[in-house]
């Protein structure tokens, strides 16, 4: 049974909540018209799948072919990533079996296949909280997916968890927008809950917190590109849980190995006038933007050694404290 730790905080009952305001650092959908291929693997339709790449080899063209996806996604999607993306367990074992049996890809091994691609399938099974797909990949004997792997943005399988723990509450809404705020607050609720209980499996999976951090280059978080650039920590698991986590789970989050003071770039929506990205930030700013009581007494509470007035005034590289992002 998942630890109540990781259930969702339910004190916010206030229809005017910083609960109901957008966090997604990319506010867009993608305009993407599918292939017939991307079709039968959301369908997890095998035997449509096989017919497929039987007539892709009388056409000459190669199922496997596709291994890039960028920001705003290349098209047509690579086969694995759908799978992955879709949850398509079925196809994903088809599909496994259509590359070892083929002689034009056998000689490679599919581990380094993957390994190749620009993107993790363990990340997109994560970052949509699908156990069965996560189980798999990593029982599968050769793994298709490891804790610390990394994808070409540096993200780890854990963080891509944690970064959709918040919710993009405005595709919430416009999916929503003839229902109630009680409603769509009961939804988030559920939300939450539901990826709490999943960081809860990859952590008792052997996922590691520490080990999650994501570090990027300053061009990636959209500053000038300089000379001798080192890379800075981007993102981490316990900055995305900080948002809507109740107290129970930013405790266990610690207690894991969580830093309550660590230092990271933070992508803000309200900017205060400086820009999207704001660095020198704590858990305690970004649990503070979001009006988080319950993940706030949790922070302060498991600080360590570090003094009450030290943690409250630490400003960040704009020369706000905690106190200015609640405002």
């Amino acid at each position: 049974m998942p630890s109540d730790a990781f259930r969702n905080n339910n004190s916010d009952d206030d229809s005017n909540s910083a609960i109901m305001h957008d966090t997604s650092e990319y506010n867009f959908e993608l305009e993407y018209h599918p292939d017939e291929l991307h079709l039968i693997i959301k369908r997890n339709d095998t035997l449509g799948l096989l017919r497929y790449n039987e007539r892709a080899k009388e056409r000459g063209d190669d199922t496997f072919s596709r291994v890039e996806v960028s920001l705003f996604g290349y098209y047509p999607l690579p086969s694995f990533y759908s799978t992955a993306d879709y949850g398509s367990l079925d196809a994903l074992r088809a599909l496994i079996n259509l590359y070892q049996s083929d002689f034009a890809h056998s000689q490679q091994p599919l581990e380094k296949y993957l390994q190749g691609m620009d993107f993790r399938m363990l990340n997109l099974a994560c970052g949509n909280a699908d156990r069965e797909m996560t189980r798999f990949m990593l029982d599968h004997q050769p793994p298709l997916g490891a804790w610390r792997d990394r994808d070409a943005k540096g993200a780890a399988p854990l963080v891509c968890a944690a970064q959709a723990f918040p919710g993009n509450v405005q595709a919430l809404q416009r999916k929503m927008k003839d229902t109630s705020p009680a409603r769509i607050r009961e939804k988030l609720r559920e939300h939450h809950a539901r990826y709490g209980e999943f960081i809860e499996f990859c952590l008792g999976g052997g996922a590691s917190i520490r080990e999650s951090d994501q570090y990027m280059l300053p061009y990636q978080l959209g500053r000038q590109a300089q000379p001798g650039d080192q890379e800075i920590l981007g993102d981490t698991v316990l900055g995305n849980v900080v948002t809507r986590a109740s107290y129970a789970m930013v405790s266990r989050l610690i207690a894991a190995g969580a830093d309550a003071h660590v230092v990271q770039t933070w992508y803000d929506p309200c900017g205060f006038g400086h820009g999207l990205r704001c660095s020198g930030v704590t858990p305690l700013h970004i649990a503070s933007q979001y009006w988080n009581l319950d993940a706030i007494q949790a922070l302060v509470e498991h600080r360590g050694r570090i003094g009450l007035t030290e943690m409250v005034t630490r400003r960040d590289d704009n020369g706000l404290p905690p106190l200015h992002w609640a405002l």
